[in-house]
């Protein structure tokens, strides 16, 4: 098993040719071409390093959805997803695009519902959740629109400086060019995985990241009493 994207050389290489550079133009061509094909981890990875950073869970997402395999070969759509998504950046602007309105965020879900996630993990993946103590206080750096809609992506990092590099990370096209840091204390039972690539620092894939109704409704009531405070003293 290839877990950190080093090329297997003796598969098809017909696909490659010529869809790198026009990528986003050529989507159809590319569902047509995954039709009912069967998809395995090292071809599949294989499939993904024959694109950049900003198409490879685009990438993912069109092998799901048109393979003929990998929508209940859990297992190996797993891995597939683990090294689109660690090996992509601006994941969010990715998806915007699929043909699929694909949401990955549930995606995991029914993923994890249907396999033993953490089975899966690496010997390093594994032995670092292991070494975590709970409650567990971890950070996630954003843009604002993104906090402001507190539907918070799925990648949280123990360090806080990590989170404060993510907050304006160029590759993530951030529009505004500001952002912040969203901080979240969670149990053991919130993670979904660790997922790491070499020499990188590990990521703590969170599902569960919404405030409840009754969180959101005190929060736009303190936000009101703010308001008015200042308001008040001007």
């Amino acid at each position: 098993m290839n877990n950190y994207g080093c090329m297997n050389k003796n598969i098809e290489w017909d696909f490659m040719i010529g869809f790198v550079p026009n990528f986003d133009d050529r989507i159809t061509e590319i569902q047509d071409y995954f039709k009912n094909k069967k998809v395995d981890d090292a071809k599949g990875q294989n499939y993904l390093y024959s694109v950049d950073r900003d198409h490879r869970m685009l990438l993912f997402d069109i092998m799901l959805h048109e393979t003929k395999n990998l929508k209940n070969d859990w297992k190996t759509a797993y891995f597939l997803c683990r090294e689109a998504y660690i090996m992509s950046d601006n994941i969010f602007s990715q998806l915007k695009k699929s043909p699929y309105n694909f949401n990955l965020k549930e995606y995991l879900k029914e993923m994890q519902s249907k396999i033993d996630v953490f089975s899966l993990m690496t010997k390093e993946e594994q032995d670092y959740f292991d070494s975590l103590n709970f409650p567990l206080k971890v950070y996630r750096g954003m843009c604002n629109a993104e906090r402001d809609s507190q539907n918070f992506g799925i990648s949280w990092t123990v360090d806080r400086q990590v989170a404060q590099n993510y907050v304006n990370f160029k590759k993530n096209n951030n529009a505004s060019g500001k952002g912040k840091i969203a901080i979240l204390s969670i149990k053991k039972d919130k993670i979904f995985a660790v997922w790491k690539s070499a020499n990188e620092e590990a990521e703590l894939i969170i599902l569960e990241t919404t405030p409840s109704s009754k969180i959101l409704k005190l929060l736009s009531i303190l936000k009101k009493i703010v308001t008015k405070f200042l308001n008040f003293s001007h």
